[in-house]
């Protein structure tokens, strides 16, 4: 008795997700394990270095890995960036790049000849030539309209006319990406909600929940935040970190002098001399071992003021059993209760006594992990999302559903969260 051939997936996205990282790599391998898991994958990356491609097909289950070069921007003079905001439908941050490369390598992939073409990223689709193409699936993950319309609030900015135009266009963009798109998906419901029918699926981030939940003897008097702290003031994990760290960590340590900060993540040289400046804080660099890193912390921070989507960081650490203290935008879209999960607060004094009171009472600290842990083990696992998610991938794409018998539980039934949203 023959079988049919597995379907055959086009996936499209930057980096190399097998090697973990950044949130945009940990939700980019969520998807990739699901698709795996039900078909034959070729995936076209940004952003790869020459050794990636190989782990990608060692690591990762992709039949081919192909590196894709990141398109070259051209720089517009200041009278071509005027007749431009006032002619072009394109927002700005869109506009410009030089993608011939890009889709010559495309083309020479056929997308035509798969099964389905799933796309991370609005931007990536738009170099690679795939936006309004037919079947498209489009992970949108989340609106940077939206981030841009929460950082502007949150910090005061007075943009002038043409600004306030180019995010009009910007939000235009996404909405007509999203609708010429056979499916599209965010991260959690308040993303869904901005956008207009057909609205975006729901599909939560998730991350490798350890089980049981870990134990273990934290340093008492340390705090964490770890996070992608590159490209400036405006990024939300620098404005967060800075936020706690101004305003926050000073009244903490008045309180606890043994209390020490320690950030992980790369930096520019600005942020570098700033926290260097400051008592109290230790900068990690990167960090290669995330698990080992939030277990040794007493606290993990989530001092997140704009932006969009669900952090990572805070499904980490709570994966792990740690104890965050975070803002309500900083734990947004995950389904966590203040004082049985996290603690949650949105003013500085109460981020202090948050922490004080964490840092104090190791018991109820070690409760709240214990509780965020059997949620993310439940709800945000990846042993949990990945399996539901490959049998709606399948639906999405109209593909045949077999599931890869070496991917445990890949046939349970879909969930509640991701069954039922429009």
């Amino acid at each position: 008795m023959t079988t049919s051939p597995r379907p055959r997936v086009l996936f499209v996205g930057r980096g190399a997700p097998w090697k973990g990282g950044a949130g945009y790599l940990v939700r980019q391998a969520m998807f990739l394990e699901a698709w795996t898991s039900i078909a034959d994958v070729t995936a076209a990356m940004f952003d790869l270095c020459p050794d990636d491609v190989e782990a990608g097909v060692l690591d990762a289950g992709c039949e081919r890995v192909v590196a894709l070069p990141r398109p070259k921007r051209r720089r517009e003079s200041r009278w071509a960036m005027l007749r431009n905001d006032f002619v072009r439908s394109t927002p700005r941050t869109l506009r410009g790049y030089d993608t011939e490369a890009v889709r010559v390598v495309i083309d020479t992939l056929k997308p035509d000849g798969y099964d389905a073409v799933f796309v991370y990223r609005i931007d990536s689709a738009a170099w690679a030539g795939l936006l309004g193409r037919p079947g498209l699936l489009l992970d949108i993950d989340d609106p940077e309209h939206t981030r841009t319309a929460r950082r502007i609030e949150t910090l005061g900015e007075t943009p002038d006319g043409r600004s306030r135009r180019d995010l009009e266009k910007l939000k235009r963009f996404e909405m007509a990406a999203s609708a010429g798109a056979k499916v599209s998906f965010v991260c959690q419901p308040i993303d869904r909600a901005r956008f207009d029918e057909p609205k975006p699926q729901v599909v939560p981030n998730a991350v490798p929940t350890p089980e049981p939940c870990p134990a273990y003897a934290p340093d008492p008097h340390s705090l964490l935040f770890v996070g992608n702290l590159a490209g400036g003031f405006k990024n939300p994990n620098v404005d967060g970190l800075l936020w706690f760290v101004e305003h926050v960590f000073p009244l903490v340590r008045a309180e606890l002098p043994e209390a020490r900060l320690r950030v992980g993540g790369n930096m520019d040289d600005a942020l570098e001399a700033q926290l260097d400046a400051t008592d109290g804080v230790d900068r990690l660099g990167f960090v290669d071992d995330m698990p080992e890193t939030v277990r040794r912390a007493a606290v993990n921070l989530a001092p997140i003021r704009f932006g969009t989507g669900t952090r990572i960081k805070v499904l980490d650490a709570l994966a792990q059993g740690g104890a965050v203290v975070g803002t309500t935008l900083g734990c947004e879209g995950i389904d966590l209760v203040d004082g049985e999960h996290v603690r949650l607060a949105d003013t500085p004094p109460g981020f202090v006594r948050a922490c004080v009171e964490l840092l104090g009472d190791r018991a109820w600290a070690a409760r709240l992990g214990r509780n965020g842990h059997a949620l993310i083990r439940q709800r945000y696992s990846t042993a949990a999302v990945v399996p539901r998610l490959a049998k709606q991938l399948a639906g999405w794409a109209g593909i045949e559903f077999r599931v890869n018998p070496q991917v445990p539980g890949a046939g349970t039934d879909t969930p509640a969260e991701m069954a039922d949203v429009g």
